[in-house]
């Protein structure tokens, strides 16, 4: 799929985030990982493990209020390297709220293809 193609697939806006976080794996296994970007509707991460679509996680993020923990769907998966994962993690519905309220600037969504701005 091309860069075009997914960004079209985006509902919201992304942020950079360059931050560490902890998943943890429906077996219990703890994983560290790094947050590269969030957006209203999830995260994007790096890990060293892959987390096949369709996993259900939880990811354990320091907060200015805390340790949140963030119930999420693996949603995207690619190998960047043997080690090296690129994840797309879907926040589930209960939790996007709290995420809203934490992100500091919620972002309109992306225009669909094709249409204009002002």
């Amino acid at each position: 799929m091309e860069t075009e193609d997914l960004l079209g697939l985006r509902r919201s806006r992304r942020l950079p985030e360059n931050q560490a976080a902890i998943v943890v794996l429906p077996d219990d296994q703890r994983v560290s990982v790094w947050i590269r970007d969030i957006s209203l509707m999830g995260f994007g991460i790096l890990s060293p493990l892959a987390i096949p679509r369709g996993t259900n996680i939880s990811m354990e993020v320091s907060e200015e209020v805390g340790i949140v923990e963030y119930r999420c769907e693996s949603v995207f998966c690619q190998q960047l390297t043997g080690d090296r994962f690129e994840i797309g993690l879907q926040v589930m519905d209960a939790d996007r709220e709290f995420l809203q309220f934490v992100t500091p600037n919620p972002l309109s969504p992306l225009p669909s293809p094709g249409s204009r701005s002002s």
